[in-house]
């Protein structure tokens, strides 16, 4: 069996804090399931699953943040996160679809480029301050959001 043929992966109902970065080898997969484990986080090589459809990551509550990385998975149609408290993008863009979690995303991998990030008009309620110092970020604008408190463990 050679592994890189497979389209869609369960690995649910496990143990599993990471899921290896070598996934991206798995250039055929259409469908990915960790629900119920113990993800902490998700290799940024995700990003590099074109062909990636459907990504199920439910039920992993110690699961925060998702890879900017994963912006660029563009056949991403479907992310089912029920069960988690995921802090950035955020339950509110999350709750939007697939579109406006992919633009957040896409603005976070930017900023590591640019060193400005510009989330405007995205919905936000929360924001982890920690992705801004991740990226080195200048520049910051969070204008015209719904931020009712500022996370400031980095400040």
């Amino acid at each position: 069996c050679h592994l890189t043929n497979i389209v869609s992966l369960s690995l649910d109902d496990n143990e599993c804090q990471t899921i290896p970065r070598e996934m991206f080898y798995l250039s055929r997969l259409t469908e990915l399931s960790v629900q119920r484990n113990k993800l902490v986080s998700l290799p940024d090589t995700l990003g590099r699953l074109k062909n990636l459809e459907r990504l199920h990551i439910d039920f992993n509550p110690t699961l925060q943040l998702l890879p900017p990385e994963l912006s660029n998975a563009t056949s991403l149609k479907f992310i089912g996160y029920q069960g988690n408290e995921i802090l950035s993008p955020g339950m509110e863009v999350l709750a939007k679809g697939v579109k406006p979690v992919l633009s957040y995303l896409t603005c976070l991998l930017e900023a590591v480029q640019t060193k400005k990030l510009i989330v405007t008009a995205a919905g936000l309620n929360h924001f982890a301050m920690r992705l801004a110092a991740r990226a080195t970020c200048v520049h910051l604008d969070l204008s015209n959001n719904y931020l009712e408190v500022m996370e400031t463990s980095i400040m």
